[in-house]
């Protein structure tokens, strides 16, 4: 009798080893799991940061040169960048902006990938090169999509496509200090505001175009302490009417 409830006895310690056992492999398992969707999670937001910034830096960049606006005057918050790439991915329904898709998803899945396989090191070289030609191409890519788009948006304000214009009441002692025809614009509200700093306003006053040819344009620089009042005048716009419910 006693050896049979000593051997029960290490069958039954013996199960709730193997229990105990499994249930800390499921444990370990889960675990790993968590850490795989975590770095994986961090590794497609780290390289969504990276080329998003670069799109928004080069937006930002050309669309200000058009008008001969240095960028590092605006002081532009960093953060800004990632809002304005939406400016040149929103609108990326060109050959480019196909390829920076295609591209982008290429590196994505390759930096996925598990490296250290010497069963493949052939392939490895090869997953390599492609990853290395392709992170390239996409960086070649997304500047000439945000530079195009860039380009074209500058056109459309100095073509007066949804831009508002802006006019100033200005300190009698800074009156002299503008040009007769920037005087003029303001009088009429023809200026187009491109932006501003804390310090001050840049505008544009563009003279209409004519025969299909745009004529040139004259970008201000309106220093906040010459001005007393600053009017912004909105675009007409249809009124919709409301269905209530």
């Amino acid at each position: 009798m006693r050896v049979s409830q000593v051997s029960i006895g290490h069958s039954q310690a013996g199960r709730l080893g193997k229990i105990r056992h499994t249930r800390k492999n499921d444990l370990q398992e889960k675990a790993s799991q968590n850490v795989d969707l975590a770095s994986y999670l961090k590794n497609w937001a780290f390289l969504v940061a990276i080329y998003i910034y670069f799109v928004g830096w080069i937006y930002l960049y050309f669309y200000y040169r058009q008008f001969g606006i240095p960028l590092v005057s605006l002081d532009v918050p960093f953060y800004y960048f990632f809002v304005y790439s939406y400016a040149v991915i929103g609108a990326a329904n060109t050959w480019l902006g196909y390829t920076f898709i295609v591209l982008f998803v290429v590196v994505f899945v390759l930096l996925q990938r598990p490296w250290a396989n010497e069963q493949h090191a052939t392939l490895n070289i090869m997953q390599k090169a492609i990853l290395i030609v392709s992170s390239i191409a996409l960086f070649y890519v997304s500047f000439a999509l945000a530079r195009d788009q860039a380009q074209a948006n500058a056109m459309d304000a100095r073509d007066n496509k949804g831009t508002n214009s802006i006019c100033f009441t200005l300190k009698k002692e800074a009156e002299d200090k503008y040009p007769p025809d920037f005087l003029g614009a303001n009088a009429e509200c023809l200026l187009m505001l491109l932006t501003e700093t804390r310090e001050r306003y840049y505008v544009l006053h563009q003279p209409p175009s004519r025969e299909g040819v745009m004529p040139y344009g004259y970008a201000h620089e309106v220093p906040k302490d010459t001005v007393i009042l600053a009017t912004i005048r909105l675009k007409d716009a249809p009124i919709t009417e409301r269905t209530e419910q």
